[in-house]
């Protein structure tokens, strides 16, 4: 019967007989408890019909609230809706991410205030912190009265976490980013031979350098590969670049036109990536191919891994290979935000990466 009243409404106590398929005593009864429960209300008289006028009911739409908190790395933006779904409150704040306790204690203060502007006191938000506790979505601190998260808002926030693909997150960025970067980017992971193409998205340029999917990059001489190496254990780097050391010493004896340069031992290799620890990007420049360019940008899951690198590609004449030039501001934007959707916290979690 809620339900006809919340679709239908105004609506008058015949309508719903002939909707429900009910008696209208039954009704009648049903609505008055409804009434009573303040879920339903009084909403005026039908007119211009023939006959007396009858009594039309509506949902309330202060019976309930909907509470919706976004955390994102630069705004926390809340806002309360009634049961019908309009907006009664909302703000928006910059987000304090100076540390932890203060996002937290912001989210709070934004929290108290959403509920003051729709004008919900304490005493009409206990019920439903009270209801909340019961399923496990919050729970109290018997010392202090305050609530946190409870034990199946935790798990519920752990499988949306697993669950989050960072290839699907990030493909629709692609267009944007080639057309912003004016060069062709692509999605990278790790793979059982090394940094692998997964996706690409083609220059807008009339001249630019193109990938394919499926190509397996170079660990030592690629903006991708060398991005990895900083990131992933030594356990899992190490005997791909050693393959790779070796097959690029059998090639330089057997005296290949196109061999690939001798590369170092790994204790050499390690030392070199520092550059690539300090300002956060893999760069290549012409080093496995003359004349083209590369740099790119790691992407972390909750955990503080990387699980992906979005790389940009071009031209060495055309690309600004700056740490801070255009296309490395881009790529490090985009990242941001695939890292972001994926649950991770550079301020809690950096030092895990």
């Amino acid at each position: 019967m809620l339900e006809s009243v919340r679709t239908i409404g105004p609506v008058s106590r015949a309508q719903i007989a002939r909707v429900t398929a009910l008696s209208k005593p039954t009704v009648s009864q049903a609505l008055a408890n409804l009434v009573e429960a303040r879920l339903v209300r009084e909403a005026g008289r039908s007119s211009g019909g023939k006959g007396p006028t009858a009594a039309l009911y509506e949902l309330n739409p202060r019976a309930g609230w909907v509470v919706g908190i976004d955390v994102g790395r630069h705004w926390v933006r809340a806002a309360i809706a009634d049961v019908t779904g309009t907006f009664v409150a909302r703000r928006d704040e910059r987000a304090r991410v100076k540390s932890a306790k203060s996002l937290i204690t912001q989210i709070g203060t934004i929290a108290h205030g959403l509920a003051a502007d729709a004008g919900m006191t304490a005493a009409k938000a206990h019920p439903y912190l009270v209801s909340f506790g019961h399923i496990g979505i919050v729970e109290q601190d018997r010392e202090s009265g305050r609530y946190a998260l409870g034990p199946l808002a935790l798990q519920l926030g752990l499988i949306s976490l697993q669950q989050a693909d960072p290839v699907r997150i990030a493909a629709p960025l692609l267009p944007e980013l080639a057309a912003r970067s004016g060069h062709t980017v692509a999605l990278v992971v790790w793979g059982g031979r090394g940094p692998t193409i997964v996706l690409r998205e083609a220059s807008p340029s009339a001249v630019h350098v193109d990938m394919r999917h499926g190509t397996v990059f170079s660990i030592a001489h690629t903006a991708s590969g060398r991005l990895f190496a900083v990131h992933l254990s030594e356990s899992i780097v190490r005997p791909v670049y050693e393959a790779e050391r070796r097959a690029a010493m059998q090639s330089s004896q057997r005296g290949e036109g196109n061999a690939p340069t001798r590369l170092p031992a790994w204790g050499a290799f390690a030392s070199e990536l520092a550059e690539v620890r300090r300002h956060g990007l893999g760069r290549a420049e012409g080093a496995l191919i003359a004349g083209v360019s590369a740099l790119s940008a790691p992407v972390f899951d909750h955990r503080g891994a990387m699980v992906l690198a979005i790389t940009a590609i071009g031209p060495a004449a055309a690309f600004d290979a700056r740490w801070t030039g255009a296309v490395a501001t881009a790529l490090r934007d985009a990242a941001r935000t695939v890292s972001d959707r994926l649950g991770f916290r550079p301020v809690m979690s950096r030092s895990a990466a």
